[in-house]
């Protein structure tokens, strides 16, 4: 017997009971799309995260100022990618002036995109729109440079981001997220621009601040979505000297950003050669760039982990719907008893009979796997089109899918057709 007629023979046995097959597909068909819809989930939660670590700057140098070790001591790493432990106070004298970031971009012009202070800068407060000062919102005051906000990649809906003029000119103006246009003017971002809030800070500090510019909305999702509503106002590093803050327009750390397609363990090890020369004849602190981007891809791998991991679980019930497909075939070679010795007299082998079964219980699972795949990526598209990012089904993940969906035919297929095989004819002939 050819593989050919063996397909045929399957099928036809599917059309001569199609309730029958329906039913013993279920268990394939839940297993496979429940391991596809996880594996497609999983692929959005990571696309979203690399994308928003990607705009936050986790591939960008972080430049530290920290104090020498002592005698005996090393260097240890004092922050990475997902928490900042701060290190000895740093003295102000050793700190990274505005004029130290002029010298660093001019240094590496060309090969670094932009410098970004005011990372770790978050001033709580208060701010009250002018005109109705009665109404006030908590907020968050971050004093940072025009660089900051290109590097975080916002998008400005209305109005403009903050510009190098507003720092020489140190301008009280803002750019505000839709969050707080919506608590303090209704919603109304072009009404809004030109408007003045007063900002007053947990420490007492107060002074206006004009809106310039409005952050446009994004779709959040991800292992890094916010679980609460931010209210988020961005101004010129120059209004430090307001907040009544240590060292104003003194910074620990600053963000450098590597422009696109320069080698960047070379750029990073001439930051670092570039650091150490500046730092030579300060005793007390030095300052190092380091790469975080390493980091990052602990938390890749823990989100792969989780996603194969769920569909392992999912997978379970593969071998459910697998004892399913052995039970059916069992039936069906006690049903087709008579119809195994007429071939077996008329001179089929006992590998033809096995492969006829074999082959049968393989499509069964073929079957349940193609519509698996095709339900659970539907559903999984779904589902990742509510998280805020459409991805489709991972190749290897349908091809693996498939895959193991035809191997649980083979296994559990494989006694119902050595049973088949090793009937005896006369045996067979006979049986009512």
């Amino acid at each position: 017997m050819t593989y050919a007629e063996a397909i045929r023979l399957a099928l036809g046995s599917f059309r001569s009971n199609k309730m029958r097959s329906l039913l013993t597909l279920l268990g394939v068909i839940i297993g496979i799309s429940s391991v596809i819809a996880i594996l497609t989930l999983g692929a959005s939660l990571k696309a979203q995260t690399v994308e928003g670590l990607a705009a936050a700057g986790v591939n960008d140098y972080v430049v530290k100022v920290e104090a020498r070790p002592k005698d005996g001591e090393e260097q240890t790493e004092q922050s990475n990618a997902f928490m900042y432990v701060p290190s000895e106070p740093v003295a102000a004298s050793s700190k990274i002036t505005p004029q130290f970031i002029d010298v660093l971009s001019d240094r590496f012009k060309g090969r670094i995109s932009g410098v970004a202070v005011g990372a770790m800068s978050y001033h709580p407060g208060d701010a009250a729109s002018s005109d109705a000062p009665e109404t006030t919102q908590s907020v968050t005051l971050s004093a940072v440079n025009p660089d900051y906000m290109a590097m975080q990649s916002f998008e400005i809906g209305y109005g403009r981001n903050l510009a190098d003029d507003d720092i020489i000119g140190e301008r009280s103006v803002a750019v505000v997220n839709q969050s707080v246009i919506d608590s303090l003017f209704a919603g109304d971002a072009t009404g809004a621009l030109g408007q003045t809030i007063d900002y007053t800070s947990s420490d007492g500090s107060t002074f206006p601040l004009m809106i310039v510019g409005v952050i446009a909305e994004k779709g959040k999702g991800g292992l890094l979505s916010d679980s609460f509503k931010e209210y988020r106002i961005y101004a010129p590093w120059t209004v430090d000297s307001r907040l009544n803050t240590d060292d104003p327009g003194l910074w620990d750390q600053v963000s450098v950003r590597p422009s696109p397609g320069v080698n960047g363990e070379a750029l990073l090890a001439d930051l670092n050669s570039f650091l150490e020369l500046a730092y030579a004849d300060d005793p007390e602190f030095t300052a190092n760039a380091r790469d975080m981007s390493k980091d990052f891809e602990i938390l890749k791998t823990i989100i792969d982990s989780l996603s194969i991991g769920l569909s392992v679980i999912a997978g379970i019930s593969l071998l459910v719907g697998g004892i399913g497909v052995m039970n059916i075939m069992l039936v069906t070679v006690t049903e087709r008893t008579r119809e195994i010795g007429v071939r077996k007299a008329l001179g089929a082998r006992n590998g033809d009979i096995r492969r006829q079964f074999v082959i049968e219980s393989m499509i069964i699972c073929l079957f349940g796997g193609i519509i698996g795949v095709l339900l659970g990526g539907a559903l999984g598209m779904v589902g990742a089109n509510f998280l805020g990012k459409l991805v489709f089904p991972p190749v290897i993940g349908v091809v693996v899918a498939l895959g193991f969906s035809m191997g649980i035919g083979v296994f559990f297929g494989f006694y119902p057709a050595e049973k088949a095989a090793r009937m005896r004819p006369i045996d067979a002939l006979r049986y009512e």
